[in-house]
């Protein structure tokens, strides 16, 4: 069952919900059914880091040289 989110067309809160397909959507503020479902954007996180600090190749000349400088990852703009 899908979390969506919703904005409420009466009174203009947004609220999230979770959706089972019989369900039917009201706002959890006023109770009005003149709701809208909200694009929501998702957020993805790929490997991990243990420094704050940009990663570059060792061409960088920043002294980092974790060469990642030509994939578009360098914080130094270059």
């Amino acid at each position: 069952m899908p979390i969506f989110e919703y904005k409420c067309g009466s009174c203009g809160s947004t609220f999230e919900k979770l959706v089972r397909p019989e369900d039917k959507i009201e706002c959890i503020e006023c109770g009005s059914d003149k709701v809208a479902k909200l694009f929501s954007a998702f957020a993805a996180h790929f490997g991990s880091s243990d420094s704050a600090e940009p990663a570059c190749a060792p061409t960088c000349g920043n002294g980092f040289s974790t060469g990642k400088c030509g994939s578009g990852m360098c914080g130094h703009n270059h």
